[in-house]
């Protein structure tokens, strides 16, 4: 079935989808709101929203998966739709998801592959039926992995940025969050403010900076967004992410949609989507910066002319009820899922004991084609097939995977972030937070440094890793019991603290003094662990996360 809609002048046959499970939150502050939620219901009237995100947060992540698998039970929806980010589904539900509902489709947006392709997102892209990315460039290194329903959009919604009469009542405006590490906003904002530029901002963490409270216009909902895009002369794009990385960004699209003007900060991807100096303006650098707003405020008629040609192109090029259509009609009528690919490697798993006899150790790892360490007992599912299919395409001779750190009383309350350890610490901060059974070698790679090994299984540090010879897998794929480090600087930066979200979730369910696990985490930090005190002053005095907590909720 299909009903014709017109969009301005393009005429589009929407193909009528029965019935979608959304899998993000319905905020007024969400842009998976905003952008894909509304733009599916031109699609479907039967949207069925399972937040997984308040869910994870209020009853953690095995309940949160256990209730997702049980909704799909009920409501066989066509397909599924999410916007994946972190460790909260599981591998195991997204293959019991095909089981449960045959029919169902799955569909995953994937926006930050520039960082998260190699350790992450290549290895979730298996487990789903069809894949939208944000980073139009890593097109062909999905297609050469066989990875080939995937394909690009920004995921941004033109029934929501679109024109207004508005005044401009703002000169320069960066709508966005302030982000931390190698972004660099808050450095070129700061410098724009004190050379003269009247500038205001917008969105979360600004507020910590003291020095430019003065410029700084709160979190805005996304009707707020739209507005003041609308009303500003130059709208600021930014382009870095907190790795110091250059990345597509959906902004250059909202902005283009209001026809509003847009000077983008530079990155060669984005003349593929725009044509330089006609629809497109960038600057390399702060000066370059300052020259190019003194330039374009005082010349408006040149703003307008841009800014239609972009709006333009956006509405013809990149527009998302497109796109969705595309996928809809290519995917309708297909009942069968992606099945993941073959590996034919074969793997011995050894431990401590293996070491203390050369004879049986060679033996036992003779056939083996990948050498994997620990006790089997702590691995979770897919951990040596993972772990396996990452070394067989990097042709790295190392793989090293994420790990929950797990207690009786407290379950999984840290995560160790493998990309963060690699980008974030020095390399003797590196071997004090590695652990053995995080690994996978090649064959002759543990023969050449059989001796290391041994060392490694005695205590010594793990001090032979470096990006050069290490693919990361950036899912957590086992528990372990201990961290080798209390140094709150180096947990700080690598370890995502699981136990805040329980705490969350009990706050939230009115059980914060009646259950145990808070009491737990008093006897945690009583043996020693201090570091989990730190946090968590660190944490309740922060009034963005709660903030940021709270919008999730809402």
């Amino acid at each position: 079935m299909a009903y014709v809609f017109k969009f301005n002048w393009v005429v589009i046959k929407m193909v009528k989808v029965n019935k979608i499970l959304f899998l993000e939150t319905l905020s007024p502050y969400s842009l998976y709101y905003q952008n894909l939620y509304l733009s599916l219901k031109r699609f479907c009237d039967n949207i069925i929203n399972f937040d997984r995100r308040f869910l994870y947060l209020k009853f953690g992540k095995e309940k949160m998966n256990q209730l997702l698998l049980e909704k799909v039970k009920q409501e066989q929806p066509d397909y599924i739709f999410t916007w994946l980010t972190w460790d909260e589904l599981a591998l195991d539900t997204l293959i019991k998801i095909r089981e449960t509902s045959p029919n169902t489709k799955t569909v995953v947006f994937f926006g930050d592959d520039d960082v998260q392709f190699e350790s992450y997102s290549r290895f979730y892209a298996m487990f789903f039926d069809y894949c939208l990315i944000g980073q139009r460039q890593y097109i062909p290194r999905y297609k050469k992995e066989g990875i080939n329903n995937v394909s690009f959009s920004l995921m941004t919604n033109s029934d929501c940025f679109k024109p207004l009469s508005e005044p401009k009542k703002y000169e320069v405006t960066f709508v966005g969050s302030e982000k931390l590490d190698k972004s660099g906003r808050y450095d070129l904002v700061k410098y724009l403010k004190n050379h003269g530029v009247n500038i205001k901002v917008f969105g979360p963490g600004w507020s910590s900076h003291k020095d430019i409270l003065d410029v700084y216009g709160g979190v805005l909902k996304n009707e707020e967004v739209v507005k003041v895009i609308n009303q500003s002369k130059i709208n600021l794009c930014f382009t870095k992410n907190n790795y110091g990385k250059n990345q597509l960004k959906g902004r250059i699209l909202e902005v283009a949609y209001c026809k509003s003007f847009a000077l983008q900060e530079y990155f060669s991807v984005y003349k593929t989507l725009f044509k330089e100096g006609k629809e497109l303006v960038m600057f390399k650098d702060k000066k370059d910066l300052i020259r190019k707003i003194n330039y374009y405020l005082s010349n408006e008629k040149e703003r307008k002319i841009i800014a239609e040609r972009a709006h333009k192109k956006a509405l013809a090029s990149y527009n998302l009820h497109i796109e969705l259509e595309n996928l809809f009609k290519k995917t309708k009528n297909i009942s069968s899922h992606r099945s993941l690919p073959k590996t034919n490697k074969i793997i011995a798993n050894i431990s401590k004991e293996n070491f203390n006899n050369r004879e049986k150790l060679m033996k036992k790892i003779k056939y083996a084609d990948y050498i994997s360490f620990g006790d089997e007992k702590i691995f979770l599912p897919y951990k040596n097939y993972l772990q396996s299919y990452s070394i067989e395409k990097t042709g790295k001779s190392i793989s090293c995977c994420d790990f929950y750190v797990n207690s009786k009383n407290l379950g999984d309350y840290l995560m160790f972030l493998s990309y963060d350890a690699f980008e974030r610490l020095n390399n003797n901060e590196l071997s004090q937070v590695l652990n053995i059974e995080q690994l996978m070698v090649k064959k002759d790679y543990f023969l050449k440094n059989i001796s290391l090994f041994a060392q490694v299984m005695k205590g010594k540090p793990i001090n032979f890793l470096n990006k050069d010879n290490t693919s990361v897998v950036s899912i957590p794929l086992l528990r372990l019991k201990k961290i080798k480090t209390r140094d709150y600087n180096v947990i700080s930066k690598v370890f995502n603290f699981k136990f805040l979200y329980e705490l969350y979730s009990l706050f939230e369910q009115k059980k914060i003094f009646t259950n145990p696990f808070a009491y737990s985490l008093v006897g945690e930090i009583l043996s020693g662990k201090t570091f989990i005190l730190r946090i968590l002053l660190n944490n309740i005095l922060n009034k963005e996360k709660w903030k940021k907590l709270n919008e999730i909720r809402s």
